[in-house]
């Protein structure tokens, strides 16, 4: 009952890391060069399919036999040319026009010791595998293990793909995607990380080129070096800061809305800070004239509750008197009336000039 418990954990969709494990296979499939490769998982015994990269068209027969020897063997399974094995031969014989050739796969082992499925890859032709390509795929399957058994897996990969480069390549593009522009620094203020918007917005506006390795003072803005310094400080000591500033380029003025985060490790360590600038400026130009419209409408209640009745109530005052009279007024009556009148078309000319 145990184990049945623990495959059906696996095998539920619930974990929210759907995209990250389809990713994941599709990366097999990339580092290994194949156009075919999948991730199986436990259900009551027995192995389902569960994420794909490429096409699946070939007999499930030969899913079956290769996936059972996967998860018989604790290490990484290669098996470099079919034609060559014996356990395939009777499945190549009975299907000539099967295309695939080599097949390489690894069991997915939980830190409990519980076999919950298995990484597999399919080549069109025979071929072997680098030891680079062997590291990156028992990376790739400890990966798929942690985000499976919980959310930490996160960090775990976060950390496997700083030691890869073609990996870390994806999460440079990912990166580079944000619109706002993101810093890493080490304890001395070295840079260790940017993204593609902070590394523009330095060559527009401040004529610097980024690079990894050099103090990010020389990029900063020179009147924001002394605040900047003492930001960057706070958040080395573990304070999270937040702050806006209003700084002044050559084209434009931007405000910026800067957040400073303490970097740790994967042992609770801060290794440096985190800075994350937005341009606010559009924000914040909404922010006033949604203030602007608002006192508008509240200098036009008042004028509609107060001055408005004035005039008003002397019109009504007025047609009530010339009504009395049967409709006839005298020259005074008239000009009282034309003063009224004069009164309301200003108050309602007010009321105009503050719509605008």
């Amino acid at each position: 009952m145990e184990r049945l418990s623990e495959e059906e954990h696996f095998f539920k969709s619930g974990t929210g890391q759907e995209q990250e494990l389809q990713e994941l296979v599709a990366l097999a499939g990339e580092i290994c060069q194949v156009p075919t490769a999948f991730i199986t998982l436990s259900k009551q015994g027995k192995q389902v399919i569960s994420y794909t990269y490429g096409e699946l068209s070939h007999p499930a027969q030969l899913n079956e036999v290769f996936i059972q020897r996967v998860m018989s063997q604790p290490e990484l399974v290669l098996i470099p040319d079919l034609s060559k094995d014996n356990q395939f031969t009777e499945i190549l014989a009975a299907d000539r026009n099967l295309p695939f050739r080599f097949l390489a796969g690894i069991r997915l082992t939980t830190a409990s010791g519980e076999h919950c499925g298995c990484l597999c890859m399919m080549g069109l032709s025979p071929q072997k595998l680098s030891p680079v390509q062997r590291k990156m795929l028992l990376l790739l399957a400890r990966q798929v293990t942690c985000f499976l058994e919980s959310e930490r897996g996160n960090t775990v990969w976060k950390e496997q793909l700083n030691s890869m480069e073609n990996i870390a390549h994806k999460f440079q593009s990912l990166f580079d995607s944000f619109s706002s522009f993101h810093l890493l620094l080490d304890k001395k203020m070295s840079v260790i990380a940017f993204n593609k918007a902070a590394a523009l917005f330095f060559e527009h506006e401040r004529g610097v080129n980024i690079e990894k390795g050099m103090n990010i003072l020389s990029c900063v803005h020179p009147d924001y070096k002394e605040e900047f310094t003492h930001h960057y400080k706070t958040a080395l000591s573990g304070k999270r800061v937040e702050s806006q500033r209003q700084l002044s380029y050559q084209q434009q003025a931007i405000i910026w809305n800067i957040v400073y985060e303490p970097a740790y490790n994967s042992l609770g360590q801060i290794i440096g800070v985190s800075s994350n600038s937005t341009d606010i400026t559009k924000t914040v130009e909404r922010e006033k004239t949604i203030l602007l419209q608002n006192e508008s409408l509240k200098k036009i209640a008042f004028i509609q509750s107060h001055e408005l009745r004035k005039p008003v109530a002397s019109l009504i005052g007025f047609m009530n008197i010339f009504k009395a009279e049967g409709y006839k007024a005298n020259k005074e009556e008239l000009m009282m009336m034309e003063k009224a009148v004069n009164m309301l078309n200003v108050k309602m000319q007010e009321i105009i000039d503050f719509t605008r």
